[in-house]
């Protein structure tokens, strides 16, 4: 059933599968608002994903084989995500961010950690339905966030906005530096320490912080 509602209308169903179950929850609630830039702060877990390793398994390496293949990979990711409660708030190709804590905000660090888990382990059926190999690497940051709808008369999005945003994303990128699939901040860890197995990997200065900060790379 996806983010469908039963008896939802056409209008109201593309809403949420175009821009998601909060912000189409949120036009629902505010009918007369749902034209104006707004803000709130959050704290939020922001999962930042990509493909770091791709090989087709096809001699026909076609837009429409390529094409299918982001459709197949991102039917697993999403399904993942949104069985822990989270919410895709951008995709661009093969990457995507996704933020946990809209839905279930005391146990967003665990749920992001438990989706980054899954979509790792989806990766194998996504290559025997897509006929290609690949690798993913995620990162994860968690703290408070700038989430809310911005933009212009002619065109909005809902985003979050802030430095947790642009470190899990610092982080999701860091992977190759490590050889790991999943790093995690230490802000996440200590959220999720008692729930998952993790491993040190090291203090570094990230691009985007003003301090230190300790990584792990999430392991089980």
């Amino acid at each position: 059933m996806g983010i469908f509602r039963k008896g939802a209308s056409p209008a109201t169903s593309a809403l949420r599968l175009f821009n998601g179950e909060y912000i189409a929850s949120f036009v629902e609630r505010n009918p007369n608002d749902y034209n104006k830039n707004f803000t709130e702060t959050k704290d939020l877990t922001v999962l930042s994903m990509d493909i770091n390793y791709f090989s087709p398994n096809s001699p026909e390496f076609t837009n429409e084989y390529m094409i299918n293949f982001l459709n197949i990979y991102h039917e697993h990711m999403a399904a993942a995500i949104y069985a822990n409660s989270g919410e895709i708030i951008h995709l661009q190709g093969d990457a995507l961010f996704a933020c946990f804590g809209l839905k279930k905000a005391d146990t967003a660090a665990i749920d992001a950690c438990n989706a980054s888990l899954a979509c790792v382990q989806a990766c194998n059926k996504v290559e025997l339905e897509g006929k290609g190999s690949l690798s993913i690497s995620i990162g994860l940051h968690s703290g408070e966030t700038y989430v809310g709808v911005y933009g212009s008369k002619y065109r909005r999005q809902f985003s979050v906005i802030g430095k947790v945003m642009n470190l899990s994303s610092r982080l999701e990128g860091t992977n190759k530096n490590y050889g790991t699939y999943i790093m995690i901040s230490e802000e996440t860890q200590k959220q999720t320490k008692s729930v998952f197995r993790t491993r040190e990997l090291d203090e570094i200065r990230v691009k985007g912080s003003d301090t230190p900060m300790k990584i792990f790379e999430l392991l089980a």
